[in-house]
């Protein structure tokens, strides 16, 4: 007998039609910031055709320089799932069974995470304030000022502008205008928010893209060997039985220390022989055997071969370690040491230690971790990060200027102007409910002094010092700090004890033998001092970590402050290039001033949805 109940089913047949979403967006953009320029809501099944065309110039350039600027547009899809917990029941009927409580409750969701617009401006005026007391050391390093404090919320990770950047970030997010900075000889907050005085004071503003932006950063571009995930900044959970408004308030540290929700993320420079180490030669200690006695070590004649071997590192004849360190005895001591162990924990230890080398050298995400260890590759959807969909990538040519100079000697003076154009293709359907984000950014392509920054052949001396084929393998090795700068181990009193103290220690660990098997780009004589605005040098200071905040915080050196901690020292700083420009650096109060690059993004975009083009039943 036939049931017609029984497959019963009913199924909407929404139209499907194609819409115009292309638009024009023209920004400027400093250096090293990850700016979300464009992101589109896309329901399950939406489909992307775009064509991308960007044009860019620079600000006036002081020369025809050699400087090299990569301009880079990526575009993301960030399924909703990643960013909230029960965000299935807002796309359905509103209520959803919490699997996670110990009773299941009916959760009745009807709004997606939010923050009210006077809750936003009122956190960047605060920040704001804290940056203050920076400014007036800066203005006027003869007053004695307060509240120099290394762990200050108004202080970035190249000064303090914190709350610039976070207004920059909102702004450029698409959520408005929250804030104006003001200034005053008094050094008074005088920061004005905006939101408190019109229409916009309770507005629930959709935190969506913002959770998304700081998604996209720690999937895709965080540098995992040395910049820890964040879930707080991309993940918003919500245990009671509705959703309301996000817990926000002013940060309690630095940009390090404490990174908000708020804070606007900056890319690395490209990855080289100093720029590319790793923190560790491994992912904990390294795999050792037990025995039942020690090595007896004694002078000998023989030779053996330590694994550090870097600049004069090594091992002598005498197996004696001349880093300090414990060594390898020879051979011959060997033969007189009582010692055994079984087969089985070397085997272990090898398996130990090839596990976390392989670790170290990869992404530590879930998906690249089960690709480096298992060969095999997680599907997208499993992945639980954001998609990378396509990009434009191009460098910015800087092209001669000659003026003639008419009323002054007659002597030409060459400047200079840059320009870029790129472009790309995009077609893309998505999966799932989420957000498509276009993010750009600029990363300056640095030389090194190479009056400070030696050829590396030109610090090897010891016969351990050259590559020898049979210990090519056995390890990493360290990348010293005298290798980026040979100031760095020099006697200099005016660096903190804590900063001068680890001038000798390694900045890093890369493939053993590098410097045979890699190379730095460098400037030499009068790029060196007087034409110095022909090149983009990299400040080693900074690299090395002990560059502060002199110029901010007066003359007094127990006054300093160094808050480059770790993968800050990567980091691409505004100011990065401010040598090349004419233009002036932006002030505290509107570093929009300090953008050198004027971009034009034509997005050429139609989507195709299950939507009525007209919304009417006919």
């Amino acid at each position: 007998m036939a049931n017609i109940m029984q497959s019963m089913r009913v199924q909407n047949k929404p139209d499907r039609n194609p819409f115009d979403m292309s638009e024009n967006i023209a920004f400027t953009a400093c250096l090293g910031a990850y700016l979300p320029i464009s992101h589109m809501h896309l329901n399950a099944g939406d489909k992307i055709d775009e064509d991308f065309r960007f044009f860019s110039r620079t600000q006036p350039v002081r020369s025809a320089a050699y400087g090299r600027i990569r301009e880079t547009f990526d575009f993301f899809f960030v399924p909703y799932r990643l960013l909230c917990d029960n965000y299935e029941a807002f796309f359905t009927d509103g209520k959803h069974l919490i699997s996670e409580t110990s009773q299941s409750s009916a959760v009745n969701i009807n709004t997606v995470p939010y923050f009210t617009a006077s809750k936003a401006g009122e956190i960047l005026v605060n920040t704001y304030g804290y940056s203050l007391p920076f400014v007036h050391a800066q203005e006027k390093p003869e007053d004695t000022v307060t509240g120099l404090n290394s762990t200050s919320p108004g202080l970035s990770f190249y000064g303090p502008c914190r709350a610039q950047d976070m207004r920059r970030l909102l702004s450029y997010l698409g959520y408005g205008k929250l804030v104006d900075f003001g200034h005053s000889d008094s050094y008074q907050n005088q920061a004005v928010n905006l939101a408190s005085f019109d229409m916009r004071s309770n507005k629930p503003l959709n935190a969506f893209p913002l959770l998304a932006y700081h998604k996209i950063y720690y999937d895709f571009y965080r540098n995992t060997q040395w910049e820890n995930n964040q879930p707080h900044m991309w993940y918003f959970r919500q245990p009671a039985t509705s959703y309301t408004m996000m817990d926000i308030s002013t940060p309690s540290g630095n940009y390090v220390d404490s990174p908000h929700l708020f804070d606007l993320h900056y890319c690395n420079y490209e990855k080289d022989k100093f720029l590319g180490v790793l923190p560790n030669s491994q992912l904990g200690q390294p795999s050792v055997v037990n025995t039942i006695n020690q090595f007896i070590s004694s002078p000998t004649s023989g030779y053996s071969l330590g694994i550090e071997g870097s600049s004069g590192v090594g091992y002598t004849t005498s197996g004696v370690s001349n880093t300090g360190t414990s060594t390898i005895s020879p051979l011959s001591d060997l033969a007189k040491s009582n010692f055994n162990f079984s087969i089985l924990a070397l085997r272990q230890a090898s398996a130990m230690q090839k596990y976390l080398e392989i670790s170290q050298f990869n992404p530590m995400d879930y998906k690249h971790q089960i690709k480096a260890h298992y060969g095999f590759d997680i599907d997208q959807g499993r992945s639980n990060l954001v998609q990378w969909i396509d990009g434009a990538s191009s460098l910015v040519e800087i092209n001669p200027l000659l003026n003639q100079n008419l009323s002054g000697d007659n002597q030409g003076v060459i400047q200079g102007k840059g320009d870029n154009v790129g472009k790309c293709h995009i077609g893309f359907t998505a999966p799932e409910p989420g957000i498509f984000m276009a993010i750009y950014h600029a990363n300056p392509l640095v030389d090194y002094n190479g009056d400070w920054t030696p050829v590396a052949e030109c610090l090897k001396h010891f016969n351990t010092d050259f590559p020898i084929p049979e210990f090519d393998s056995i390890g990493l090795e360290s990348v010293y700090k005298e290798d980026i700068d040979l100031r760095a181990t020099g006697q200099n009193s005016s660096l903190p004890d804590v900063v001068r103290n680890t001038l000798f220690s390694p900045l890093g660990y890369a493939p053993r033998y590098i410097d045979f098997k890699s190379r730095v780009d460098r400037t030499l004589g009068d790029f060196n001092l007087s034409r110095s605005s022909w090149v983009l040098p990299l400040d080693t200071r900074v690299t090395l970590g002990y560059q502060q905040y002199p110029d901010y915080v007066g003359t007094v050196a127990s006054d300093r402050v160094n808050i480059l901690q770790q993968y800050c020292r990567f980091k691409v700083s505004p100011k990065a290039a401010d040598n090349i420009f004419f233009y002036s650096p932006g002030s505290t109060f509107n570093n929009y001033q300090s953008d050198h690059l004027n971009v034009d993004a034509m997005f050429s975009c139609t989507k195709i949805s299950n939507l009525n083009r007209n919304g009417l039943p006919y």
